[in-house]
């Protein structure tokens, strides 16, 4: 079992992000926090192996929140995400404790969390074939929703073998069928309906 909190007070961003890591890692066991005051209170009952940590926050401070956070759990994996992609909010994350920095308004944004979580996850032992291909904004959402037998009956369609599948490997297998995919599970589509959110324009 992998936990990870996503401490955000965007409703908006807090739930995309949420959304992505839900899809396309189906086993972490995901919670959020709007603040500081909640994510100290999830982190001391929840125990996470990963923070997403946004640096503006109602009350304290992210950076704050991130020294507090390594002295009592030196072990806890946080990676800060901000729109203030300024050296001074990087060098202040370093020196207190923050194992990465990700600027919310790049364009690649969605990629940099993938894949920085996806080698978190292989250093800690997980398999590759856990991780379910990430597509198309609409296709991770409505793949997502159907049933094992809906699956199946559009798994059969493509002429996909259904011998022993699980429903994450049913998605993925559809994914890559349909060319939204690679066999490693990368991202052809632009992620549009998703990516959208993690970007300065689309934040409230």
């Amino acid at each position: 079992m992998f936990r990870a909190l996503v401490v955000e007070d965007s409703v908006t961003y807090r739930q995309a992000l949420i959304n992505l890591l839900s899809y396309q890692f189906p086993f972490m066991v995901l919670r959020e926090a709007g603040d500081g005051k909640e994510a100290l209170e999830k982190i001391n009952s929840f125990l996470p192996d990963l923070v997403f940590m946004d640096i503006e926050l109602p009350g304290e401070n992210g950076l704050e929140l991130t020294r507090k956070l390594k002295s009592t759990y030196p072990e806890i994996i946080i990676i800060i995400l901000t729109n203030f992609d300024l050296s001074e909010s990087r060098n202040a994350a370093s020196r207190y404790g923050a194992s990465h920095f990700i600027s919310k308004g790049s364009p690649s944004t969605v990629n940099e969390i993938l894949v920085l979580v996806k080698s978190i996850l292989s250093d800690m032992g997980f398999a590759e074939c856990d991780f379910v291909g990430l597509s198309n904004g609409q296709n991770i959402i409505g793949e997502g929703k159907m049933t094992v037998k809906e699956l199946q009956k559009k798994a059969r369609a493509l002429g996909i073998k259904l011998a022993g599948r699980r429903k994450t490997e049913l998605i993925k297998a559809i994914q890559i069928a349909e060319g939204n995919f690679d066999c490693f599970g990368s991202a052809r589509g632009s992620c549009d309906q998703i990516t959208c959110l993690f970007r300065k324009e689309c934040l409230h």
